[in-house]
């Protein structure tokens, strides 16, 4: 048997020959989270190179002999015990020993992707039903991203090479924790999502809430292979709409549109009834005694219906209450109002003026701001005038 034999490897190194180097570094590009050195057999004496940003790994039958940082190291048998055990022949006078060196790339990864393959189904609340208070089964996608940071070579290394997997490039890592990662962040959506008392459109609001949580579980899971979870996000979350979603949002739609139909409308009819009795107050009157003069007015235009005239009337201002005790009090009132006149006494005699009573002037004023009005007739002004013209 030859004291050196056919390397399995030797396809890979220059030449396709087995040699002994000088210098060992990583030649790989940026994106290579762990690359293997081609060359197995160094010589004594050889220039490690380690660049920042990396670490070297120098692995022998299975066992991590050492770990260097970034930096220059000659790899001498007085500098580094463990070459005196690795070292296997003589070439030339030259001492040699035979090592697999991994370059491990511990500067922090670029982004790495995620989506949801399969979507989040939650009832969103907002289309929930007024009886039950169940909402409509709704499902929704998110998407984002995350970085990762290698904090121990050694323990990525021994469990890689334990299970036999393959993480060359940053982006394997993506599909070898792909499966532990959607499971744990559908589990974390789901329920946050189920909690939210809100409609799902709004749930964006909180993704920041929900990175931290996800991040949260998903770090114990990639601590393990030595390595530090970082920036955990999440981009994007989709609703998916469907046939019941979108009845719902119609219904919604046309009972928003109608509620607010009608609460514009009770306010347009509230402002008219208080700037009519604004009005009404100006002329010194209120609602129900114009309601009165126009009543009357109307039976002395149409003599027989007057009757139903004052009924209508008064069936409007009372609301059910005792007619026949409202009318000639409000009667009374109502033309009193229009004279600007107080209540004459059983005691006071005909022609006799009454205590206290208005000015004729302030009278006529009035009697002329309801003609004006239109809540009395003009004969009704002219007689009423004439009235208080005799008692000048």
């Amino acid at each position: 048997m030859a004291l050196f034999a056919k390397n399995p490897n030797e396809v890979n190194y220059a030449g396709g020959e087995k040699h002994f180097v000088d210098v060992i570094k990583n030649r790989s590009d940026n994106d290579t989270l762990i690359f293997r050195n081609p060359e197995e057999d160094f010589n004594h004496g050889t220039t490690l190179v380690v660049q920042p940003g990396e670490q070297a790994v120098f692995v022998n039958e299975g066992n991590i002999e050492q770990v260097f940082d970034s930096g220059t190291y000659t790899l001498t048998t007085s500098n580094y015990p463990f070459i005196s055990r690795l070292r296997n022949a003589l070439s030339g006078g030259i001492s040699s020993f035979h090592c697999v060196v991994y370059f491990i790339r511990i500067a922090s990864s670029r982004e790495i992707t995620w989506g949801t393959d399969t979507p989040v189904k939650v009832m969103d609340k907002a289309y929930a039903d007024q009886f039950t208070g169940v909402g409509i089964e709704t499902e929704v996608g998110a998407r984002g991203s995350y970085r990762v940071k290698v904090s121990d070579a050694g323990v990525l290394l021994t469990n890689l090479i334990g299970g036999n997997y393959d993480l060359s490039q940053q982006e394997s890592l993506r599909d070898f924790f792909r499966n532990q990662f959607l499971s744990h962040i559908v589990a974390l959506l789901t329920q946050e999502l189920t909690n939210w008392n809100g409609p799902l459109i709004s749930a964006p609001a909180n993704v920041l809430t929900y990175a931290q949580a996800i991040q949260g579980q998903l770090a114990p899971i990639v601590r393990e292979y030595g390595l530090d979870l970082l920036n955990f996000n999440i981009s994007g979350m989709k609703i998916f709409d469907n046939e019941e979603r979108r009845q719902a949002q119609e219904l919604a739609t046309k009972n928003r549109e109608q509620y607010y139909g009608n609460m514009a409308a009770g306010a347009g009819e509230a402002a008219r009834a208080q700037g009519q009795q604004q009005a009404y107050q100006t002329l010194g009157t209120n609602y129900q005694q114009a309601e009165m003069l126009r009543a009357m007015n109307a039976t002395a235009a149409n003599p027989g219906s007057e009757g139903g005239s004052l009924m209508g009337a008064g069936m409007g201002l009372t609301m059910g209450a005792g007619l026949g005790q409202m009318l000639p009090g409000l009667m009374g009132q109502t033309l009193q109002a229009a004279a600007g006149a107080q209540p004459a006494s059983d005691s006071q005699t005909a022609g006799s003026a009454p205590a206290g009573k208005e000015d004729p002037v302030e009278r006529l004023t009035k009697l002329k701001k309801l003609s004006d009005a239109g809540l009395i007739s003009a004969e009704e002004f002219e007689s009423k005038k004439a009235e208080i013209l005799k008692e000048l």
